[in-house]
């Protein structure tokens, strides 16, 4: 397996967008009001280094 093998696969290994995004909405909706500026931030920190 070449390195090329490897960076596809780690890249189909990665959640999409749209999976982060629910997934910050579901943390969201089952913890306190003041989590939601982390939560966010580890959102966008996902989405930012999804693209890499």
């Amino acid at each position: 397996m070449d390195m090329d093998d490897l960076k596809k696969k780690a890249e189909e290994a990665l959640p999409g967008d749209d999976t982060v995004k629910k997934a910050g909405e579901k943390v969201r909706e089952h913890t306190p009001d003041a989590a939601d500026v982390p939560v966010a931030k580890a959102e966008q920190w996902a989405k930012d280094h999804n693209k890499d």
